[in-house]
């Protein structure tokens, strides 16, 4: 078995293109660390495709899992990157190392798109697998619009012995999640411990214009394994909207959960932005469906719309408190209607039937409260726990009208 450290890998070029299963790759099977990876292009990078042998175009840094060292992560500068096919930008630790950061700055766009195929996501991404007992360095980004579409996700998750790094994402532009990949993965950005790991996820932290998820589009910090979700954190100067579901039936939205399998807390939302809408079932979501506590959502915002199913919810369905909602809405509130699933539009703080713990209950403040069309604001136990207090501070008027289309 060699000992020793690899010196890395450095490259300045203009345009890089890696297709058909080309990998610029830095990695260490024994004792010592992987080196770096640095890459500077002046123009665009292009990383697509696979070869004959199902193995995917990348840029990769890896400890394996009979190494003893750590990965020395991957630094890239360009102006536009595009993901497709499969292809990834990664640092992952098999072995007894930590994986390092992924940290990208782009003058341009970022996109990743699609998959291979036999199925692996295009994707950037930071992660400890199963055999490995050490941490995930995270990632870092900077860039003008990020396009993440039928499957391309950002991913920092563990699913070993070792803490996931944070998503740290800023976009002086846009930012997009749409639809899902082939076998129904939705497109999106995760920080996540996945079922049977230890460590806990290191959570997303978001700045950008506007924010738009569409068609199963998500952003999540949750955990199926025994670690805390780390929460999730946007600053949207622009506007948030939030929209439909995927083909497979998973809509739309910004999460922070503990998962059925889960024992640990949800981190919890904060965002601030100009508009927040969600529509046709679009969500935010911080529950617990396993054993902790979900975290509280806390949102500043001028307007904030929900139509057709769009809901805001802290719930627990397991063991464990659903954490506090607080909304300071500086325009109007609306809630309007229900969705395909006949879920009423609205604010939801409660305690399931079969779950064991309190709701911490609902504050808004604003101008105008409207809800119509069956519209909802709730906050109840249908368990053993005590249903939260709703708290409403309306500087102009508050109107209740209208049945849903069961006509409650």
């Amino acid at each position: 078995r060699a000992e020793g450290n690899s010196g890395g890998i450095q490259i300045s070029s203009k345009d890089i293109s890696l297709t058909d299963g080309a990998v610029i790759g830095a990695s260490t099977s024994g004792k010592g660390n992987a080196g770096s990876i640095i890459i500077t292009a002046t123009g665009n990078i292009f990383v697509s495709g696979e070869n004959n042998n199902g193995l995917v175009s990348a840029i990769s840094s890896e400890v394996y899992s009979t190494a003893d060292g750590n990965s020395g992560g991957i630094q890239i500068s360009s102006k536009d990157i595009s993901l497709t096919d499969g292809a990834k930008i990664s640092a992952t630790t098999f072995g007894n190392g930590n994986a390092g950061s992924v940290n990208i700055n782009a003058t341009g766009n970022i996109s990743a798109s699609g998959e291979s195929n036999k199925g692996l996501l295009s994707e950037i991404s930071s992660e400890v697998y199963s055999r490995a007992e050490v941490n995930s360095g995270g990632i870092q980004i900077i860039t003008k619009d990020l396009y993440l579409t039928d499957g391309g996700i950002i991913n920092a998750s563990t699913f070993g012995n070792g803490n996931a790094g944070s998503v740290n994402i800023n976009a002086t532009g846009n930012i997009s999640a749409s639809g899902e990949s082939k076998n129904g993965s939705n497109s999106g950005i995760f920080s996540q411990v996945n079922e049977n790991a230890q460590g806990d996820a290191g959570g997303i932290q978001i700045i950008t214009k506007d924010l738009y998820l569409t068609d199963g589009g998500r952003i999540s910090a949750s955990t199926l394994g025994t670690g805390n979700a780390g929460s999730v954190n946007i600053n949207a100067t622009g506007n948030i909207s939030a929209s439909g579901e995927s083909k497979t039936g998973f809509f739309s939205g910004i999460l922070s959960v503990v998962n059925p399998s889960g024992f640990g807390n949800a981190g919890g939302i904060e965002i601030k932005t100009n508009n927040l809408s969600l529509t046709d079932g679009g969500i935010i979501n911080a529950s617990t469906y396993g054993k902790g506590n979900s975290g509280g959502i806390e949102i500043k915002t001028n307007n904030l719309s929900l139509k057709d199913g769009g809901t805001i919810s802290a719930t627990t369905f397991g063991k464990g408190n659903a954490g506090a909602i607080i909304i300071n809405a500086t325009g109007n509130i609306s809630a309007q209607g229900e969705g395909n699933n006949e879920n009423e539009s609205g604010i939801y703080s409660q305690v399931t039937s079969n779950a064991e713990g309190n709701s911490d209950g609902i504050q808004i403040n604003t101008n105008n409260l409207s809800l119509t069309d069956g519209g909802l604001i709730n906050a109840n136990t249908y368990g053993k726990g005590n249903a939260g207090s709703i708290i409403i501070n309306a500087t102009g008027n508050i109107s209740v009208s209208g049945n849903n289309k069961n006509g409650f």
